[in-house]
């Protein structure tokens, strides 16, 4: 029998500077030392599980003090590079760029290894070892993510990777791995790399190096995958001062303008068709929508949501925008400017459920407005109800009186966190003068409705405007 410890690697990674190396040498350990594995376990105790005592802990510990028999799954060697920007601490302004190498080994995602001691734990210490394993969320740098088990196994026929006597050489070459020795020594587990140089040792007391043969790597090629079409980037709009819910057509209008200076002749976000023409493109593109915190009052989130797709190109552009500089003549009702912070680069699924999951009753968090000429004799919810159902229709959704039930209403609906549809604030630009005032709308289908991406309806529904939000969820 035999105590052996599985390292699975649910992201198929697993990134470790060898000891005595530096990160940028582009060196893995692989695998795992002994050494980092009771480190690893000694730290979860020390934040996990402090009601445990020293003695039984360092017993069990004690059991991983020699070199263990590995059985690795196929895998290769990764790099990526990064460069880091180093700022002048005075200006605040980068200065020039680091060259940092992020290496790693590749496996299959959720692939497991396993390490294995020729020793039988008593059943106290494989308790221990196993409070320990299940609290170790990574090993090596904090993006290796590992799970960890321990169990008690029948050692498999086949060999596995198991350490050569020190000065044999063998075909392939032998690697080296760092060994705690027995009885452990708690102290030197504790020390750090810094308090060993500063006592002039390269390596810590209490150890000793292993040799083990040198693992076929299966070479990493790369494969061109097509990438996943990005159609949503959320923002979170921070610090002091945030716009009120009701400026929400302004502050998107204002983010439009922002947004495509930075991305210049992307039909996409800027919405013009061929020789500056409106897009018939059924709505498909860009969306510049706000939301409302709890409270109702003010906006905490703007969404840029495009039906078709949101260029790669541009996706790049926006990344760093986190700042909106406003017109002079607006910064009474949006401030001098609108911090911003980048929260989601990726599809509709990943934004709030209650943007996108089904329901049978969606209500409007910004009011819907329309352009329509109201008849003479027609009726205001009359009126209402005939343009709201007409834009349900253009966007081939269910827009009879059998499949919708539509209520409006300035108030906003019951439990919503809005505000009164006569208090959104609509510029000349944007068409007031064009335009009725705004009307909160209650959609109420026959059958569960699911929207293809985000519901948003009404003349201003590119501008913040006529954003809908599911009661169901």
């Amino acid at each position: 029998m035999s105590l052996t410890l599985t390292i699975t690697l649910p992201f198929g990674r697993y990134a470790a500077t060898p000891w005595g190396k530096h990160v940028n040498e582009g060196a893995v350990e692989w695998p795992p030392s002994p050494w980092r594995i009771v480190r690893a376990l000694t730290s979860s105790w020390h934040n996990h599980h402090r009601g445990l005592a020293e003695s039984p802990v360092l017993d069990a510990l004690g059991l991983l003090c020699g070199a263990p028999r590995y059985h690795l799954p196929p895998s290769g060697n990764g790099v990526t590079r990064h460069y880091m920007p180093a700022s002048d601490h005075t200006s605040g302004h980068a200065i020039s760029t680091d060259l940092v190498l992020h290496a790693f080994r590749a496996t299959a995602p959720d692939a497991s290894l396993h390490v294995e001691w020729p020793v039988q734990p008593t059943d106290g210490q494989l308790d221990i070892l196993g409070q320990l394993a299940s609290t170790v969320s990574y090993l090596g740098r904090a993006e290796s993510r590992v799970v960890l088990a321990v169990s008690v196994t029948t050692p498999p026929i086949e060999t596995g990777l198991e350490p050569v006597p020190a000065g044999t050489l063998t075909s392939s070459g032998t690697i080296r791995l760092l060994v705690p020795d027995k009885p452990l020594d708690l102290d030197s587990v504790h020390q750090r790399s810094a308090d060993l140089r500063r006592l002039g040792r390269s390596d810590p007391p209490a150890t000793t190096w292993v040799d083990y043969p040198v693992i076929e790597t299966i070479p990493v090629r790369r494969v061109d995958r097509p990438s996943p079409t990005i159609t949503v980037m959320q923002f979170a709009i921070v610090g002091r001062g945030r716009p009120g819910i009701v400026e929400a057509a302004l502050l998107a209008d204002t983010a439009k303008r922002a947004i495509t200076s930075r991305s210049k002749d992307r039909a996409t976000l800027h919405g013009h068709g061929e020789n500056g023409g409106k897009r018939r493109d059924g709505h498909r593109h860009a969306h510049y929508l706000v939301r409302n915190d709890r409270s109702g009052a003010r906006a905490d989130t703007l969404i840029v949501w495009a039906p078709e797709g949101i260029p790669t190109a541009s996706v790049a552009d926006l990344a760093d925008l986190n700042r909106l500089f406003v017109p002079e003549h607006l910064r009474k009702r949006l401030g001098a400017s609108i911090d911003l912070a980048l929260e989601i680069v990726g599809t509709e699924e990943q934004l709030d459920p209650a943007l996108t999951s089904e329901s049978r009753t969606w209500t409007t968090v910004t009011p819907f407005t329309t352009r329509r000429h109201r008849k003479r004799r027609q009726s205001r919810d009359d009126f209402l109800q005939d343009a709201i159902r007409r834009d349900l229709r253009h966007r081939q959704l269910p827009s009879r009186p059998d499949e919708v039930e539509v209520e409006t209403s300035d108030a906003p609906a019951s439990g919503s966190p809005s505000q009164s549809a006569s208090r959104f604030y609509r510029s000349r630009r944007l068409g007031r003068d064009q335009q009725h005032d705004g009307t909160h709308v209650r959609l109420t289908f026959t059958e569960p409705f699911t929207p293809q991406g985000l519901l948003a309806l009404g003349s201003l529904s590119h501008f913040g405007l006529g954003l809908f939000v599911g009661d169901e969820r």
